[in-house]
This record gives structure tokens, C-alpha cells and sequence, in this order.
């Protein structure tokens, strides 16, 4: 069965590949951009940011989104493709600009003059990623040295990452433009609005505190989400003055089998990390970079570090040592974390939480406008972009 799934796999990319160089024959459009986020899923993060910016400020551009898209602007400007469909490779083929988050299209090498960008995902670096998380797997290694020569621009959240992103993604570190992350700019915008929105849309009660908890990613692919918090517990010590919702990473889902310990938390249904980090006075994270991000608004942070030994030595590991790195108490069960919240005492971790989110983030709200100026502002002569 493996066998055939295989060459299944295989064939559907030679065709993908064929067409896609018969498409290439076809001219460029200079002014079409495709946004693709997270391999054809929900527009998120920086590059929901980048769609509603160019809206705005860029009528010039033909705009053309990858994936299931609920609720986008969809007319002359703005097109929809399905992923991995037929349309989807005629737009790579035809369009100057590729901006993706993730990395992807190892299959398919970009045209001459394609501008090849990727906006990483995650603000700083905190656990490890790219060729460090998958150093004994050599295929994987060349997929990250491949596409390191394919993309023309890594943007990344500040200076100090440059030189840890050329190695762990094989790109040339004059590649990478500390421009930051556009959408760290939505950290600072908005904030009243958006938690009146996430409290009326769930029905809580104004009065109590929102405490999201946002877990990191475990696995591969796309997984079934394994719940460790106990919701109960959390709802008998807390539920008085506190409401528990659960974000759930993007390559994570609920399976019905699997939802033990849930039954008093709320699940976030389409509301974005950042709506919800605004939205919440806590966040419960364990090994996640959405702490850099929940630092600007500098609110209290907890981990919840259950597997913390097996990840350290049989998962990701880390840059840093995360127990001094951490700017929150550290916990290992719901118990732990339940007391640790009522014992909180915030003095303890504010600079922490301060040079963490200055250090490893450009955080002045410009950085959209700085990736639009630098990208699509084509008066702009060079020397003048590399001071952006």
C-alpha cells in the first residue's frame, strides 16, 4: 500500500512539474502577487497583514490567494485558487512575486526573474527548527538546502536572528532583510475592539479575565491535537474569575476521540493567534514563539512545560536554556499551573518580558510598510531600501 501511495506521489509531481514548465513559457505578470499560507490553508499572520495592506495602499496589484479563504474580498483584483490545482500552477507560473510562510514548492523552481519571498512564521528563535530539527534525515536537509537557493528575500523579525536563519534554513545571509514581522504590527493595533469582539462572540462575561492557551506544535503533518490540561480543574479553582480558551497551532485538529479534560474550556473557532493574544490579560504557552509576540503587550505568561525532558532530548531542543529563558513560572501539571496563577506575582518577570520583546523583534508598528516599501515601491532606488 505504501508502495503505490508513493508512486502515486511521485507521478502527481512530474505532472505538476511538466505543467507548471509549460506554464513558465507564458509572460510574467509584473504586478501579481500570490500569497500562500501555510501550504494552501487559512491567509494568517504576516501575510493576512501584507493582503490587507496592499488592498489599501496598492490598487496596482493583482493579488491571488491560495486555499480555502472564508470571508476575503474576492473581484477584479483579488483571486482564489484551490491548492495544488491547475490554476494554482498557472498563477506561480505568471506571477513576479511569491510570498509564502512556511517553507514549500521544492517541487517547482521559480522563473528567472520570480521574486521568491518568505516571511518566516515565528518572531525570534526560541526552539529549534530547520536543518537543526531535522539534521539526521538527509532528504529533508537538502529539501531546506534547495529551497535555500531557490528564495530570493528571507524576511525575519530583527538583526539579531540573521545569521542562525542563513544556517538552519541554507539561505545567504544577504538574502535575509531584518524588516520584521508585519504581523507583530497587529500586536499594537485596535486592542479594545478586538477583545469586545472575542468576549461578545463567546459569550463571557466582561468581568472575568481570558486566559488563552496556546500549545505548541508535536508531530508531523497534520495531527490530532492531545489534550494535557484538565479544563475541569482549571473551571472548579478558577472558573469564578477566569475563562480558559485553547488555540490550537495550525497543524493540529480536534478529533472527536480525543477531547478528555475539555469539556470547560472554550475552543477558538477561526479567530486568529493575534486577535487572541490581544484579546486575553493571560497566555498559557509551553514551548511556542508566540511568546515574543505576547511580550510587546507585557501580560503575564505561563508555561506549561508537561513533557518538557522529552522535548528537550527526543523532540525540537532549544537555542536557549529554557528555564532561565522563560519569562513566567514554569509548571508540569494542571494542579501546578491552577496555584501557580492565584500565586503570580508579575514584578518578577516584567524586564524579563521587555528585553525579550525588544531584543529579537522590530516592534514600531511600521513593519508592513516597511516590507510594501521595500518590495513594491519600485522608485525606491536601492541604497535608499537598504536602510529600511
Amino acid at each position: 500500500m505504501q508502495s503505490i501511495k508513493r508512486v502515486l506521489r511521485k507521478g502527481s509531481i512530474y505532472c505538476a512539474t511538466f505543467i507548471f514548465a509549460l506554464f513558465k513559457r507564458l509572460p510574467m505578470k509584473k504586478e501579481r502577487v500570490i500569497l500562500d499560507s501555510w501550504k494552501g490553508d487559512k491567509l494568517r499572520g504576516s501575510l493576512l497583514k501584507i493582503y490587507h495592506t496592499i488592498l489599501d495602499e496598492c490598487p496596482q496589484i493583482e493579488l491571488v490567494i491560495v486555499g480555502e479563504q472564508p470571508g476575503l474580498r474576492q473581484d477584479g483584483s483579488v483571486k482564489v485558487v484551490k491548492s495544488k490545482s491547475i490554476s494554482h500552477l498557472y498563477y506561480l507560473a505568471t506571477s513576479k512575486y511569491w510570498i509564502v510562510d512556511t517553507l514549500y514548492y521544492e517541487h517547482l523552481k521559480p522563473r528567472k526573474d520570480t521574486l521568491y519571498i518568505m516571511i518566516w512564521h515565528a518572531a525570534g528563535y526560541f526552539k529549534k527548527f530547520g536543518i537543526s530539527s531535522v539534521q539526521e534525515e538527509e532528504k529533508l536537509v537538502k529539501v531546506y538546502q534547495k529551497l535555500g537557493s531557490y528564495l530570493t528575500h528571507l524576511v525575519v523579525s530583527s538583526e539579531k536572528v540573521v545569521d542562525l536563519y542563513a544556517k538552519e534554513l541554507a539561505v545567504d545571509p544577504a538574502k535575509i532583510i531584518p524588516l520584521g514581522l508585519p504581523r507583530t504590527d497587529e500586536m499594537l493595533e485596535d486592542i479594545t475592539t478586538i477583545k469586545d469582539r472575542i468576549y461578545q462572540k463567546y459569550h463571557i462575561a466582561p468581568e472575568k479575565k481570558l486566559v488563552l492557551y496556546a500549545p505548541t506544535f508535536r508531530g508531523e503533518g497534520k495531527t490530532p491535537y492531545l489534550n494535557q490540561l484538565d479544563s475541569e480543574l482549571f473551571a472548579k479553582e478558577l472558573g469564578e474569575t477566569h475563562v480558559l480558551i485553547l488555540k490550537l497551532h495550525a497543524n493540529h485538529y480536534l478529533d472527536e476521540k480525543n477531547k478528555e479534560g475539555m469539556a470547560k474550556m472554550v475552543v477558538s473557532q477561526g479567530d486568529t493567534i493575534e486577535d487572541l493574544m490581544k484579546a486575553s490579560d493571560v497566555m498559557i504557552t509551553d514551548y511556542s514563539s508566540s511568546l515574543f509576540e505576547y511580550a510587546l503587550l507585557n501580560r503575564p505568561m505561563l508555561f506549561y512545560a508537561y513533557d518538557l525532558e522529552s522535548y528537550k532530548h527526543h523532540s525540537r531542543g532549544f537555542y536557549q536554556v529554557y528555564e532561565s529563558f522563560v519569562p513566567g513560572p514554569i509548571v508540569y501539571d494542571t494542579n501546578s499551573l491552577v496555584q501557580a496563577i492565584k500565586a503570580y506575582k508579575d514584578e518578577q518577570y516584567s524586564n524579563q518580558r521587555m528585553e525579550i520583546a525588544h531584543q529579537y523583534q522590530r516592534c514600531d508598528g511600521n513593519c508592513t510598510r516597511r516590507f510594501i516599501k521595500y518590495f513594491f515601491r519600485m522608485d525606491q532606488k536601492d541604497e535608499e531600501r537598504s536602510s529600511l
